[in-house]
């Protein structure tokens, strides 16, 4: 991992590991046309296990006729509403038209004019089909996608594409992550996409992650196209869906801005498509150990912060544990943690444990220990409305029961009075009377 997650497969383009296939993927999807909205909140499934991140927007590019001819990226419009911006260098030369291999090769609705050449035009044609085919669509000449092929020198660190306006989270307080599919040409002979992700948190931009060189994928062959030739073997484009890494937000809405650290026209030769942003949350569960235990006993209360899929670093999580009234801290918390930088609070006593700390890049899991007690005999569930928590899903409920010790039964006396009763000490005086007159005759023998 180097800050961002990248998965190329030209047979099933799959987004994330343990998904059997991009279909199954995007069929968790609620989509709208061109984007894609989703409620936050991974599904509980065994603790330690990463579950795929859900995803909270996607930008397709595809709200357009077929065969749309001369639009470019400002003048687009997703199904959703949204609008997108860039500099004014990575609106010009080649750079933020709407390409697909259906549009008229001549390119005469400004294409060919801004790329200054037919056959630069053709090759944002022939990278808009290499990522319908790498989506695995029925018709991948007709995949609109935006064009980056720099046919001039834009300069490093300008911005390629961002939002209008922000796009609504479930709820503050969560990891997001962008994602996005890119097609490079010529890398075997010229210079990468450096393409850099930024999350504007009340307007602020904050870093998402490392570089992403858009250079690395797969290598998928090009068909001829109008004046582009065919791109074959190690000369084919490049392929990949690539993830950044994941920022803590705390508003209930964020923006998305990227840039490319490459400034050169010489190679930089690229296409964008898939847009998405990603609840990329880790999962808190609780477990105790035992279940049961007598009142003044302990059991240890087990926290599990579960990594999302794309298992990127998480930094800065948090939760505090209400325990449920007559349940506290042992007089031996016996805390400890096996998260990065975790800190515990949990004192002897306390009704409370607050607990900070981070999962580290290529993480599956983490885990907090502490012991509890109660000296009440009650069943005690300790669930999400217990919790405060930033940047985690909450947990369900898991409970431990705590018994009164058990009280030996009394011994019972015999009735004397009763018939039976009579009989049993009749039996037992005639035993006495007969020890003793065998014992009398014994010493008589002598």
């Amino acid at each position: 991992m180097t800050g961002y997650f990248e998965c190329s497969d030209n047979a099933a383009h799959m987004p994330f590991p343990g998904i059997p296939s991009r279909l199954s993927y995007c069929l968790s999807l609620c989509t709208l046309g061109g984007a894609a909205l989703l409620a936050s909140g991974a599904a509980h499934a065994v603790p330690g296990v990463p579950q795929n991140p859900a995803v909270i927007f996607t930008e397709d590019f595809q709200n357009l006729p077929p065969a749309t001819s001369g639009e470019i990226l400002t003048g687009y419009q997703g199904v959703a509403g949204q609008t997108y911006s860039a500099d004014s260098v990575w609106l010009t030369s080649c750079n933020g038209l709407l390409s697909s291999a259906d549009q008229p090769v001549a390119g005469n609705d400004g294409q060919t004019a801004s790329c200054g050449s037919q056959e630069a035009w053709n090759v944002t044609q022939q990278l808009a089909q290499a990522l319908g085919t790498f989506k695995g669509q029925a018709t991948p000449a007709t995949n609109f996608a935006v064009s980056a092929y720099t046919s001039n020198n834009p300069g490093a660190g300008r911005v390629e594409f961002e939002t209008v306006n922000t796009i609504a989270l479930p709820s503050p307080s969560r990891f997001i992550a962008v994602g996005i599919d890119v097609a490079a040409a010529n890398c075997y002979r010229a210079s990468a996409p450096q393409l850099q992700f930024y999350l504007l948190d009340a307007g602020s931009p904050v870093t998402a992650g490392g570089q992403i060189d858009g250079c690395q994928g797969s290598l998928l062959d090009m068909p001829a196209l109008g004046n582009a030739g065919a791109s074959t073997g190690s000369q084919g484009a490049i392929l990949g869906t690539h993830q950044s890494g994941g920022v803590l937000i705390n508003t209930a809405a964020v923006g998305i801005r990227m840039t490319n650290a490459n400034g050169s026209g010489g190679g930089n030769d690229h296409a964008f498509d898939n847009i998405q942003l990603l609840d990329v949350s880790p999962t808190l569960d609780k477990s105790f150990s035992p279940v049961t235990q007598a009142v003044g006993g302990t059991s240890v209360l087990t926290f599990t912060v579960t990594n999302t899929a794309e298992l990127g670093a998480k930094a800065g999580w948090s939760f505090t544990d209400h325990l449920p009234a007559g349940l506290v801290v042992a007089a031996t918390p016996a805390a400890s943690t096996s998260c990065p930088s975790g800190v515990v609070t949990a004192a002897a006593g306390a009704t409370a444990i607050d607990v900070t700390g981070n999962l580290a890049d290529s993480m599956e899991s983490c885990t907090i220990s502490v012991s509890v007690t109660s000296n009440t005999a009650a069943a005690y569930a300790n669930g999400p409305d217990n919790m405060e928590s930033a940047g985690l899903n909450p947990p369900q409920v898991s409970t431990v029961t705590f018994t009164a010790p058990s009280t030996p039964p009394a011994a019972t006396p015999v009735p004397v009075n009763a018939p039976w009763g009579l009989l049993l000490l009749s039996g037992i005086l005639s035993a006495l009377a007969g020890a003793f007159r065998v014992g009398h005759k014994r010493r008589q023998a002598r």
